[in-house]
């Protein structure tokens, strides 16, 4: 028995986001790159840094288990499923921009897609990120890498968002 009304979570994201991007009983094995996984009690989708600084906010408040995911690449989720609320980024958090000789992209977002923008932008250094499956978030999380390189080697900053719903930023 959790220590939570399921009820009451749904109720207070609502509060936070639209009620059409708040899923119950999702099937995790549709959200993983690997197709396998069992049901994820709550799955919120939301589309900005507030939404996600709220989400996290109650959630921590609430003493609710929740998770960061991605596209759910390099994703296994047991077949026993998650209790707590899946907070999926790919989906409604994803997005690029290139100003002079630099790339912001939003967490959510297929680093292969950013990767492509620097090319298409005449920028060099992330050419090794081409191949690698995944989000931004994720690959510079996991500090990815390949042929060499990683992410450490081209992020100049990070915009992070704590437990607490607080945002800080990281240099590179």
């Amino acid at each position: 028995m959790s220590a939570f009304d399921y009820d009451d979570i749904i109720v207070c994201l609502e509060d936070i986001v639209k009620k059409e991007r708040i899923k119950t009983n999702v099937p995790m094995k549709e959200h993983t790159t690997m197709r396998v996984g069992g049901m994820a009690k709550i799955m919120v989708l939301p589309e900005s840094c507030n939404e996600i600084a709220g989400i996290k906010k109650l959630l921590t408040e609430k003493k609710v288990p929740h998770f960061i995911m991605g596209n759910g690449s390099n994703l296994v989720v047991a077949d026993s499923g998650y209790s707590g609320v899946i907070i999926k980024l790919s989906d409604n958090f994803s997005g690029i921009s290139a100003e002079r000789d630099e790339i912001t992209a939003l967490a959510g977002t297929n680093i292969a897609a950013v990767s492509n923008a620097a090319l298409k932008h005449s920028l060099s250094g992330l050419e090794f990120a081409a191949g690698i499956p995944g989000t931004t978030g994720g690959a510079a999380t996991m500090n990815a890498g390949a042929y060499g390189h990683q992410m450490e080697d081209v992020i100049t900053e990070t915009y992070c968002i704590d437990e607490n719903g607080e945002s800080c930023v990281l240099a590179g």
